[in-house]
């Protein structure tokens, strides 16, 4: 809120300086467009302490009408405030370095400022809503290549594809998830490796998850590992029902695929917020392990100690999601400025760990917000290679 009330009064004092229209006008039509953006939050809190339980509900269904009145312009105004704030304090800070040229030029300076702030403001309204709306409902396949040591030659362009964070309810089923599963089949994979979180919340999305996960189709297996989501719904009634679409959840347990006589070792570490996997655990797993030409650890979260420890047991490849990729995340300078960057340093994308491949993929479904920023839902496509 502090940022939409700086970008609104600079607005505000942009329009008043390059405009003959009535400020009171001016401060009014602003301080509207504000109250529109934060009304969403405001209806929550009123219903809830006002104890109108059927208000609320109706605020956090999926109901369109909703979204477009109060949820979207809620959040399109926080990653609109969030982006444009950016020039517009270092044009503020360039003003104080340079104080003293502005105090010999401050109504000019004003004029100047006063359009560049009117400038960025309908570019970066523009830009938003465009990069909204095509993170959102978009989804793009992240392609690599990693080499392995001493892979065999039946492995040499083995296909995994990576997906996490399906996350279905109200605003990602349908014709939206069957999108996902026909991109995903589209691939060819030789392997479709789940990073957990079936559904958002509640069980009444399980099983028609859960079928839409049995229509993924892998030359060999599909894989799954258990999420925060999973647990915070109902985690013995997903194991089963992916287990009933043929799809095996690996809850600190290691499976082992074969090609052609070589063998990949898939071990899935139960790794959210509700229980973390013991010393003890982590040790049996490590037991099962025999010395096959692919090793890769399959969980929900990239905690840097479970990273760490990885690399240390000499896993090929690491593969996780939970982060969304931020969902709503700011570029900026050698950091990306999002809730997911304070929690791990492995928010998105490929990244090494000593020999160890990491990949965190963005996901494919929603959490808090209804909508992507510079964090478009992912599908990754891993190809084995050989050092040859």
């Amino acid at each position: 809120m502090l940022l939409e009330l700086y970008v609104a009064l600079k607005i505000i004092n942009a329009l008043a300086s390059v405009t003959s229209w009535p400020r009171k006008l001016i401060r009014v039509s602003a301080l509207a467009v504000l109250l529109w953006f934060i009304l969403y939050p405001l209806a929550l809190v009123t219903s809830y302490y006002l104890e109108i339980g059927s208000v609320s509900r109706a605020l956090q269904s999926a109901d369109m009408l909703t979204d477009k009145l109060l949820i979207y312009p809620f959040w399109t105004g926080i990653i609109f405030s969030a982006q444009v704030s950016q020039p517009l304090i270092l044009m503020d800070a360039a003003r104080l370095i340079l104080f003293p040229v502005y105090r010999r030029n401050k109504q000019r300076w004003r004029r100047i400022q006063g359009t560049a702030v009117i400038i960025i403001v309908c570019f970066g309204f523009l830009y938003v809503i465009a990069r909204i709306y095509s993170d959102t409902f978009t989804v793009r396949v992240r392609q690599t290549e990693t080499r392995i040591g001493n892979l065999p030659d039946s492995l040499d362009g083995f296909r995994i594809v990576q997906i996490a964070d399906v996350q279905m309810d109200a605003r990602t089923n349908g014709s939206k998830l069957e999108t996902f599963i026909d991109r995903v089949n589209s691939l060819d994979p030789d392997l479709i490796l789940v990073c957990g979180d079936l559904v958002t919340s509640g069980t009444g999305y399980i099983d028609s998850a859960a079928a839409a996960m049995g229509r993924l189709k892998a030359t060999r297996s599909t894989y799954a590992c258990l999420g925060d989501h999973d647990f915070f719904s109902d985690s013995t009634r997903v194991m089963s029902s992916l287990q009933k679409n043929g799809v095996t959840v690996l809850d600190n347990a290691v499976a082992v695929v074969e090609k052609d006589g070589a063998l990949i070792s898939i071990t899935g570490i139960t790794n959210v917020y509700r229980t973390r996997a013991s010393e003890d655990v982590i040790r049996k797993l490590e037991e099962q392990r025999n010395g096959e030409a692919v090793n890769i650890l399959l969980t929900h979260q990239p905690s840097d100690w479970l990273v760490k420890r990885a690399e240390e047991n000499h896993y090929d490849l690491f593969l996780a999601g939970h982060t969304h990729g931020g969902q709503i995340a700011f570029p900026l300078p050698g950091f990306l400025l999002t809730g997911s960057s304070f929690e791990t340093p492995y928010v998105s994308g490929f990244y090494r760990a000593g020999s160890m491949f990491v990949s965190v993929t963005n996901g494919l479904g929603l959490t808090l917000a209804p909508v992507r920023y510079n964090a478009p839902a992912e599908i990754t496509l891993i190809t084995l290679r050989g050092n040859k």
